[in-house]
């Protein structure tokens, strides 16, 4: 419940920043993903949270390091970090340590999408074979 207190606090300095300065809709979708009215009750849950809290936090980052605002970016690296640490508890892995982000989808015989699914593996459980022709 603290790590999702923390980073709900800090998307809400954020918010404020972004409701001063009339922001973008991208800006605001990216918030509205951090916002979470309790905390997740499963580990699959906390997974998915802070899966999701950790792209919106690295898109808020992109957005923000155009702004002159050093302050806001300055929000938006904490926000980044939080997001990133505690993912990488979670996973029991140390800051920064090597990750497979896997993109699965799958469309069914008439090639209409079924499936589409994110995941984050621990980089010493990932095996990659390659065949080069």
């Amino acid at each position: 419940p603290q790590i999702v207190d923390g980073i709900r606090t800090t998307a809400q300095v954020l918010q404020e920043f972004i409701a001063a300065e009339g922001e973008g809709q991208e800006v605001r979708s990216s918030l509205a993903l951090l916002q979470m009215p309790a905390a997740p009750a499963s580990l699959a849950e906390w997974h998915a949270y802070l899966s999701t809290a950790n792209g919106a936090a690295d898109a808020l980052l992109s957005l923000t390091l155009q702004s002159e605002d050093g302050e806001r970016s300055m929000w938006s690296g904490a926000l980044a970090r939080q997001c990133r640490a505690a993912l990488a508890e979670l996973l029991q892995l140390p800051l920064n340590a090597p990750v497979a982000h896997v993109a699965r989808t799958a469309v069914d015989a008439n090639g209409c999408l079924v499936f589409i699914g994110q995941g984050i593996y621990r980089g010493d459980v990932v095996r990659l074979d390659i065949k080069l022709k």
